[in-house]
């Protein structure tokens, strides 16, 4: 039924909360099966005996709630994770007395599948502080405008956990699929693919049905004689005998001049196994569930599997993620703008273990983790001294302040490195000096032809992290005292 806003605003005072003729006509519509053109009913309970259907809702359900998340907190730029927050508690370890967080994200998200709509209700204690969340397994709350403050109220018939009542948007969580009815209601999967379920469900039955009657005996009796009434009858008693697998192979022995004739169309050419796959194909499409997630290896690779675990990650569960995330930050913490709540889709290399440690290893190595929170992801102990970060291409740790130190022996190996070029340099240096004299050049003189010299200096030690003491190093080729004006811009023959 389509939802009306301004009707719930135009209802008089006395009946705002009344569970009126919408209501009762939500349930009976909502009951009633679709009838496919396959002439199988579908509904959103029958629709689960679809082996395609279940397939998919299972590796959505059971994916997304493998994932690890956690509660952070943005102070600044940083997002720092909080696990003594009592909504951490609540999603992460169980939302009640008798459901673990993985079940209640697994219910939430078949529920949304198959309905349309998820919802949960928060138990508060004062403002901030949600202590419970209990799922509403009862018929789906009514939405509708609240007159006087303006806000959405749920109106709820009741379960074992949740009492009738009306409650405010701000004590539920609603969780929407990705098809919405209005802007305040998702719709059913299930209902907008009815027809291609319904030809699955049929196909299934069909084959079924094949084996029960006799599948391995497709063909038909002729004669040329007239046959009689009580004919026709001792025949269909002796197939129906024959019927089902349990009597598959066992030979058939006919009287009465009857003659077996084999079907010209065989199970071969009705090509069930194609129809089949193409059913699962276009309720893969629509879940977006990779085929070789449902098992279905027909034109599986190594390379195109993984591909299709990626699309898996990428197309079908972040979404689901993001959403549920915005839920939960939209009232869970309402009150808190600074918390959030974040799944870690990295969960899902749980069981890839080379793919996992190899993506570690590339970032202990870029300095984004240290090594004892790489062992942290593998459950192992801390090490003294692997805290600090290290540096990219092997050069060092990096210290608090961002810089980067490289170690003896790289710092050894660039000093080796370097000499001949420093030697060469205080050389040439020497030689000029001792030709400027001769000439009656002044030090500046000799001091501008060192410039260039002195800066490819700093530029190569800079480069490897080194540190290099120009006026030093041209103190001692001249075996003067230089003042640190004479090596910056000073220009020849200016007095010092």
């Amino acid at each position: 039924m389509t939802f009306n806003p301004l009707r719930w605003f135009l209802r008089d005072e006395a009946e705002e909360y009344s569970i009126g003729d919408d209501a009762v006509l939500r349930v009976f519509y909502g009951a009633m099966a679709a009838l496919s053109s396959s002439g199988v009913k579908v509904t959103q309970e029958t629709a689960l005996r679809s082996t395609c259907v279940l397939a998919c809702l299972i590796v959505r359900a059971e994916t997304f709630s493998t994932l690890p998340s956690e509660v952070v907190r943005s102070v600044g730029r940083y997002r720092i994770p909080d696990q003594t927050h009592p909504v951490s508690r609540l999603l992460t370890i169980g939302p009640n007395d008798i459901q673990t967080a993985p079940e209640f994200w697994r219910w939430k998200q078949i529920t949304e599948d198959v309905t349309g709509n998820a919802y949960a209700r928060i138990v508060w204690r004062g403002e901030k502080e949600a202590v419970e969340v209990w799922p509403l397994t009862g018929t789906p709350p009514i939405v509708f405008p609240r007159k006087d403050k303006g806000t959405f109220v749920y109106q709820y018939s009741g379960d074992d956990f949740t009492p009738a009542n009306v409650y405010l948007a701000s004590d539920i969580l609603h969780f929407k699929g990705p098809v919405l009815r209005s802007p305040y209601e998702g719709k059913s999967i299930i209902d907008l693919i009815s027809e291609t379920i319904g030809v699955n469900i049929g196909s299934e039955q069909f084959f079924a049905r094949m084996l029960g009657n006799g599948s391995h005996f497709p063909g038909y009796l002729e004669t040329d004689k007239v046959m009689s009434d009580e004919d026709f009858a001792a025949i269909s008693t002796q197939l129906k005998g024959f019927g089902g697998i349990m009597r598959a192979g066992e030979v058939r022995i006919f009287d009465r001049g009857l003659k077996y004739q084999q079907n010209k169309m065989t199970l071969k050419d009705a090509e069930l196994t194609t129809q089949l796959r193409w059913q699962l194909q276009q309720i893969c499409s629509v879940t977006r569930v990779p085929m070789a997630s449902v098992q279905d290896l027909t034109n599986g690779t190594y390379s195109n599997t993984e591909q299709q675990d990626l699309a898996l990650a990428k197309h079908c569960i972040t979404p689901i993620c993001v959403n549920t995330e915005a839920v939960v930050r939209h009232r869970l913490f309402a009150r808190e703008p600074e918390y959030g709540y974040k799944f870690k889709l990295d969960g899902l290399l749980r069981g890839d273990y080379k793919t996992r440690t190899e993506g570690e290893a590339a970032l202990v190595r870029a300095g984004i983790l240290a090594r004892n929170e790489a062992r942290s992801f593998e459950n192992l102990n801390p090490l003294p001294g692997l805290d600090i970060p290290l540096a990219e291409l092997n050069l060092g740790t990096v210290d608090k302040d961002g810089m980067i130190h490289a170690p003896a022996q790289a710092e050894a190996a660039v000093v080796s490195a370097l000499a001949p070029i420093i030697a060469e340099a205080a050389a040439e240096i020497r030689r000029r000096r001792a030709a400027d004299v001769g000439k009656g050049r002044s030090l500046d003189d000799t001091i501008t032809f060192a410039r260039p010299k002195l800066a490819a200096l700093c530029d190569a030690h800079e480069a490897a992290g080194l540190a290099f003491d120009a006026d030093g190093f041209l103190a001692e080729c001249l075996a003067v005292t230089i003042p640190p004006c004479c090596t910056g811009e000073h220009e020849p023959g200016g007095t010092k």
